[in-house]
C-alpha cells in the first residue's frame, strides 16, 4: 500500500497506528480508490504487552486507521476500550485497515493463545454398590467455572445434584469436568471410571443363642443377652418374650420383670432381604414370691411381726 513507507519499525514488538481522513479519491472522476488518502493525519506506536495498552484519541478528522503489528496481538476499538484475550486477532506482520469514529481509541494486548484453565484438584468418583447414590469429589480450577458430565456405560445421564442413584451391578460410570475461564479458555479433566458393585446378599444367621439370666421369682428382673447376628444387608432383629403357652409377654431387647410364675423364654428373630431365621433362648422358671407367716406384715418393703419379734422369711 502507498503508505507502507511511513510505518515506524521499532526494535521492540510494537503495533503502529496510522490515521487517515478517508479513502483516496480519483480527481477526474471522483471515484473512491482502494487505499487511504495521503498524507496520513497522525501516527502512533504502542508497545505490545501482557496487559491492555490504550492509544491516544484519534484525530477528529480520522475515519480510517491502518494497523501494522510486528507480532500477533488482539485489538479493540471504542471510547475507552480494553483489549482482552478474546479480542480481534491481528497476526504477526499483518497490516489491516479499519473504519473508526473520530476521537475513538485503540486498545491492544499480546495475542497469546487463550489461557487454558489449570486444574489444581481433579474430580473423584466414589465407589458404590447398585442402587446406592454415586457421589464425587468436585474438581477445582482457579478463576474458572466447572461443569460436570456423567456417563453411564458411555451414555450421558442427567444429573444436577452432585449424585446419581439409578444404577445396577456392572454399570460403568465416567465423570468429565469441564473448566471455562474468563478468557474463554477451556480444559477437561476425567475422573477415573468406576464399576458399580453387585450387592451380594446373605440370609441372617444367629450364631449364638440368646441367654436369659436372673429373675428367679415374680417381681425380679430377667436380663437378656441377645445372640450374635450376621447377614447382608444388615438384618432387622426383634425379640419375643413368651410364657409356656406361647403367649407374648414383652418385646424388650434387654430385660423383663415377670408378674406371674411359670416358664419364660425368648425367641430372637432376624430378617433381611435374603431371608429370615429365629433362635430360642434357654428357659427360666419363675417361682412365686414367698408367703409371709400369720401375724407378719410387709410394709413398703419392710417385714414386721405384729408382736415386735423378728421374723425369718424363707
Amino acid at each position: 500500500m502507498p503508505h507502507r513507507a511511513a510505518h515506524f519499525k521499532a526494535s521492540m514488538s510494537n503495533i503502529t497506528i496510522v490515521e487517515f481522513s478517508g479513502m483516496a479519491i480519483e480527481p477526474r472522476t471522483g471515484a473512491r480508490l482502494p487505499y487511504p488518502a495521503l498524507p496520513p493525519l497522525a501516527q502512533q506506536v504502542l508497545v505490545l504487552g501482557t496487559t491492555s495498552q490504550q492509544s491516544n484519541a484519534f484525530n477528529p478528522r480520522t475515519q480510517l486507521v491502518s494497523l501494522y503489528a510486528e507480532s500477533a496481538c488482539r485489538v479493540a476499538f471504542g471510547a475507552n476500550p480494553d483489549a482482552a484475550a478474546t479480542g480481534f486477532l491481528l497476526g504477526a506482520g499483518a497490516e489491516r485497515t479499519f473504519p473508526v469514529a473520530p476521537g475513538a481509541r485503540l486498545a491492544v494486548i499480546d495475542g497469546l493463545p487463550l489461557a487454558t484453565p489449570i486444574f489444581n484438584a481433579v474430580p473423584v468418583l466414589a465407589l458404590s454398590i447398585a442402587g446406592a447414590p454415586v457421589t464425587w469429589t468436585p474438581a477445582a480450577a482457579a478463576g474458572s467455572t466447572i461443569e460436570y458430565s456423567l456417563l453411564k456405560n458411555g451414555t450421558p445421564v442427567a444429573t444436577t445434584s452432585g449424585s446419581y442413584s439409578s444404577t445396577v451391578g456392572g454399570d460403568v460410570l465416567q465423570l468429565i469436568a469441564t473448566a471455562t475461564n474468563g478468557a474463554g479458555g477451556k480444559a477437561t479433566q476425567h475422573a477415573a471410571p468406576v464399576t458399580i458393585a453387585l450387592v451380594q446378599q446373605f440370609p441372617p444367621v444367629i450364631a449364638t443363642a440368646p441367654v436369659l439370666a436372673g429373675g428367679g421369682t415374680v417381681g425380679q428382673a430377667i436380663t437378656l443377652t441377645p445372640g450374635a447376628v450376621t447377614g447382608t444387608p444388615a438384618p432387622v432383629v426383634t425379640y419375643s418374650w413368651r410364657d409356656a403357652g406361647g403367649n407374648e409377654l414383652s418385646t424388650s431387647a434387654s430385660a423383663f420383670t415377670p408378674v406371674a410364675s411359670g416358664q419364660v423364654t425368648v425367641v430372637q428373630r432376624a430378617v433381611n432381604a435374603a431371608g429370615e431365621t429365629t433362635r430360642m433362648s434357654n428357659t427360666l422358671v419363675v417361682g412365686s414370691a414367698p408367703s409371709l407367716p400369720d401375724g407378719v406384715l410387709r410394709m413398703a418393703g419392710l417385714v414386721v411381726a405384729m408382736d415386735g419379734k423378728p421374723v425369718a422369711i424363707p
